[in-house]
């Protein structure tokens, strides 16, 4: 399992004569991964473990991600009613200003009519 049993291990498999590490060498990296995954089982089971840890760490990557839109979503539809809250309120107050002068305005006018009769009625009389 260290790396001083590896090479002895690639050069008994080796081919050519002369069992050596320079004849092993002439190995591809991809047999040499290939050959020291299957001397070594437990090696094999870790990047399984591995590979798990990152399609779950992927999973929880992307719902982390989706929650973070669905709460910028929801901040900025809090801000809209807050804003429209604001512009309801405006309008109310808007509303009853213009209803208070309307009704000064009737009075004016109402007084002014009152006001008129009285000059032609002191008039006539």
């Amino acid at each position: 399992m260290s790396a001083a049993t590896a090479p002895s291990a690639l050069a008994s498999t080796s081919v050519s004569s002369g069992s050596s590490w320079n004849s092993a060498s002439a190995l591809t990296t991809k047999e040499r991964l290939s050959h020291f995954e299957q001397h070594n089982p437990e090696v094999e089971n870790k990047t399984g473990i591995h590979s798990t840890e990152k399609i779950v760490v992927g999973i929880y990557v992307v719902k982390e991600l989706s929650w973070f839109a669905e709460k910028k979503k929801l901040r900025k539809q809090i801000g809209l009613m807050n804003e429209l809250r604001v512009v309801e309120k405006h309008k109310d107050n808007l509303i009853a200003e213009l209803n208070s002068k309307l009704e000064e305005s009737k009075v004016v006018v109402q007084s002014k009519d009152n006001k008129g009769k009285c000059v032609k009625i002191l008039k006539k009389g």
